[in-house]
């Protein structure tokens, strides 16, 4: 019987220790764009709806704009709609991506 450890972890960059190669993983990509855009003083807004493979988190900024990032975990492109104050515009992600709007 073989017992995993339940903590996984993964990784945000890697360094070869004989070459020295230094390979940024996609756990780096994720966290710079929530640090590029998600500034201090940003606050959680709800989201709602559901797409397969799909992760939306929205932020209202301190200066009142919004930024959402957008998870396409899916093997291929996936698009969807995003509806802010009535307005609604559709995306399209592409597969295996994080993207992130502003506005």
């Amino acid at each position: 019987m073989e017992i995993r450890d339940p903590n996984i972890q993964h990784p945000v960059v890697i360094i070869n220790k004989n070459t020295h190669e230094i390979t940024y993983t996609g756990t780096y990509y994720y966290l710079a764009h929530f640090s590029k855009f998600v500034r201090p003083g940003a606050v959680r807004v709800q989201t709602s709806g559901v797409a397969k493979g799909m992760r939306v988190m929205a932020f209202q900024t301190p200066e009142g704009g919004f930024v959402a990032q957008l998870l396409n975990s899916l093997q291929q492109d996936s698009g969807v709609n995003l509806t802010s104050k009535g307005r609604t515009l559709h995306v399209e992600l592409p597969a295996r991506s994080i993207s992130t709007l502003t506005w």
